[in-house]
């Protein structure tokens, strides 16, 4: 018997639609309940039999924006600017990696987005 209560998260990666097509590519998260974005960001991972790796120097932090049960969240890997739209009276929240290029391939299907939360950082002064 486990004493871990499991939990829906309050976000959820859905998948990435169109990989490796410019200007379409772009990742689908579902809102599970109301949250706050930030503190969340996705990096690009290696899956390797359920086991992810981080790649190097591939993140995208989410903004601090609020958001409410079944939101949907599309990260675009294109440049552009946050906007909220609607389908079919949903609210739709859309951001943008600002990438050159696209960073996903059919052909290489074992490259992930992987999702993480930072609950808390530490700095240090320059010596």
């Amino acid at each position: 018997m486990s004493y871990v209560q499991q939990v829906e998260p309050e976000i959820v990666i859905r998948g990435v639609l169109d990989p490796g097509s410019p200007n379409f590519e772009r990742i689908l998260l579902h809102v599970t309940g109301p949250m706050t974005l930030s503190g969340l960001g996705i990096t690009l991972a290696l899956n390797s039999g359920g086991q992810f790796f981080p790649i190097f120097d591939n993140c995208f932090w989410f903004p601090n924006v609020s958001t409410e049960r079944d939101t949907w969240v599309i990260v675009y890997s294109k440049r552009g600017s946050q906007e909220w739209t609607e389908f079919q009276g949903v609210p739709v929240l859309n951001l943008f990696w600002q990438r050159e290029s696209t960073m996903f391939s059919r052909s290489a299907p074992n490259v992930v987005p992987m999702m993480f939360r930072v609950d808390g950082v530490a700095s240090g002064d320059l010596l």
